[in-house]
């Protein structure tokens, strides 16, 4: 790298500069990886359409500790945040240690458009399965057994027979 005179200014280059933002910003990555890395999402204090009403994800953390099994629906377009608000909604339930809180975006392992329904549970079920090894440890023999049958369901089973 060459040196700099005296009277010589330093001009960064601006790829240095916007780099490592445009990657923060990248609409490739897993929303839940861009989430970690990065403090890009702020969350709202109220719901932005009636400042008198909590913030979603708020509404949703507070209906979930209070109900268990609860089900909830959030909808809206592609980009408008459904998956930040999810993802503040964890944030926010994680606080709890007596409660296993996962996030799953199915989008991120099944290709909905060639999918059945049947074939997105089972993958869904799986991902739940390995989660829970990795946040509870290891499943007892009746779990371990479903996960072998719905990995069956889900991708198959090859069986090789002799020809006789």
């Amino acid at each position: 790298m060459a040196q700099l005179t005296k009277g010589e200014a330093a001009t960064p280059d601006r790829r240095q500069i916007f780099r490592p933002f445009l990657e923060r910003l990248n609409s490739i990555s897993p929303n839940n990886s861009v989430a970690e890395r990065n403090s890009l999402i702020v969350s709202p204090k109220s719901d932005p359409r009636d400042p008198d009403q909590p913030a979603i994800h708020e509404a949703f953390a507070t209906t979930a500790e209070l109900n268990r099994g609860v089900q909830m629906a959030l909808v809206g377009g592609i980009g408008s945040g459904e998956t930040t608000e999810l993802l503040l909604t964890l944030g926010r339930l994680k606080s709890h240690d007596d409660a296993v809180n996962v996030f799953l975006d199915a989008a991120e392992f099944t290709d909905f458009s060639e999918t059945n329904p049947g074939a997105m549970l089972s993958a869904i079920g799986l991902n739940l399965f390995a989660q829970s090894n990795k946040r509870l440890g290891k499943a007892s023999e009746e779990v371990q057994s479903a996960a072998v049958k719905l990995r069956e369901l889900a991708l198959g089973k090859t069986e090789w027979h002799d020809q006789d």
